[in-house]
């Protein structure tokens, strides 16, 4: 059970952050942002693997968020709930799991319903695939939703839950664009394309490589959250960084920032979201988080680059 002494008395009034999700890439970035904080002690919640982020504010409880028994370890007091804990797909282009949409949208009412019972600030970390795919022109967050497939749709079911307590919850909803950063487990085109450079091998781009994504680092992630917490603007927010790249592009950029002699060839198979040359506007973080992107896309990858290397 979380409780208060779970901390050292330091004769400071820090509030407790909950983070879900503690052991994946936005959960990391997160723990690595606030592990220094004077501001804010952080819970971190995991299920399998333990983070490896320490610090003195940091603190680890091991649960099972699909069920009601995990959540119940986790009474005591909050400030803030960030909620990234979610079973990711393994292919988004038909993200099919057995299972899916009902372990992922459990687990998001029961946390819809711990920020509620807590009273604490609620930052949910969704995704901009709920705009569709195959999408082009730009999409601020009045853009109709329209998800494609059981992670997606679980997510914006899950968006509609938590706007119908408007009012009693305060809640941020985060559409955040093809992450990126250190302790990504999951295998994407961008992680797949790095991989191969590092080991000088071929990179391989579906279709023409014209598609575009719109990757947005880890770090500038955690910074928006962090925005978040310190402020009472609520709503649905963008989070990218508005500065998409076409798949080509990217495998030239990671062959160039790398050093690597890998050959950039086409694959021969049709790429799935061909024409997708989605630019998700963050006007609205900006102007009402004073957020932006702190990390380029180069930047972005120079470090992630290095990080891998030295693993």
């Amino acid at each position: 059970m979380l409780s208060k002494r779970m901390f050292p008395c330091d004769g400071r009034s820090k509030k407790s952050i909950l983070i879900t999700g503690a052991s994946g890439m936005v959960g990391h970035g997160l723990l690595d942002l606030l592990r220094y904080s004077k501001k804010f002690n952080v819970i971190g919640v995991y299920n399998k693997r333990r983070p490896r982020i320490e610090g003195e504010n940091i603190k680890y409880i091991r649960a099972n968020l699909v069920k009601k028994e995990g959540w119940d370890k986790l009474t005591g007091g909050i400030y803030g709930l960030i909620h990234c804990a979610a079973i990711i797909p393994s292919s988004y282009e038909g993200n099919k799991r057995e299972g899916l949409y009902t372990d992922n949208t459990a687990i998001d009412r029961l946390a819809i319903a711990h920020a509620l019972k807590e009273k604490a600030k609620f930052i949910y970390v969704s995704t901009v695939g709920v705009y569709g795919f195959n999408i082009k022109g730009v999409y601020d967050e009045c853009f109709e939703i329209n998800p494609l497939g059981e992670y997606f749709i679980g997510k914006a079911d899950s968006e509609k839950e938590i706007i119908s307590k408007k009012g009693s919850l305060g809640y941020y909803i985060f559409r955040i664009s093809a992450p990126y950063g250190p302790y990504q487990r999951n295998i994407t085109v961008l992680k797949t394309f790095i991989n191969n450079a590092i080991e000088n091998k071929p990179i391989y781009y579906y279709g023409t490589g014209s598609r575009m994504q719109d990757f947005i680092y880890v770090k500038d992630i955690a910074l928006a959250c962090l925005k978040a917490l310190n402020c009472e603007n609520y709503g649905i927010y963008n989070i990218a960084s508005s500065s998409p790249i076409t798949m080509k592009n990217l495998a030239a950029k990671i062959k160039k920032i790398s050093g690597s002699a890998s050959e950039i060839k086409e694959a021969g198979i049709p790429d799935p979201q061909e024409g997708h040359s989605p630019i998700f506007d963050i006007s609205k973080a900006g102007r009402l988080l004073g957020w932006k992107p702190q990390y380029t896309l180069d930047k972005g990858l120079a470090e992630l680059i290095g990080y891998l290397r030295r693993k």
